[in-house]
């Protein structure tokens, strides 16, 4: 059984992975045009460093909360130490 903490974790998780993918489907699919000049003209480059950063910070909390989880699993099954 995951504790509501382990839960929250693991929903802030999904949620800052699904940003990111979302900000890099709407940049592509924002289209880029090249003008005469050769200038590239990106209007929504701002979600590709936001789209990593949601990512990156997805992936940080995931392995945060694998550790509480393992951390966890490990204290609830450790012997007790013995009382002299």
């Amino acid at each position: 059984m995951t504790s509501p903490a382990s839960r929250k974790m693991l929903r802030l998780t999904v949620t800052l992975v699904v940003i990111g993918v979302v900000c890099f489907i709407s940049s592509g699919l924002a289209g880029t045009e090249i003008d005469v000049q050769g200038v590239l003209h990106e209007p929504f480059f701002f979600l590709i460093p936001l789209g990593w950063l949601c990512i990156f910070s997805g992936v940080v909390s995931g392995v945060i909360a694998y550790c509480l989880h393992r951390m966890q699993s490990f204290r609830k099954h450790a012997p007790e130490p013995e009382r002299l």
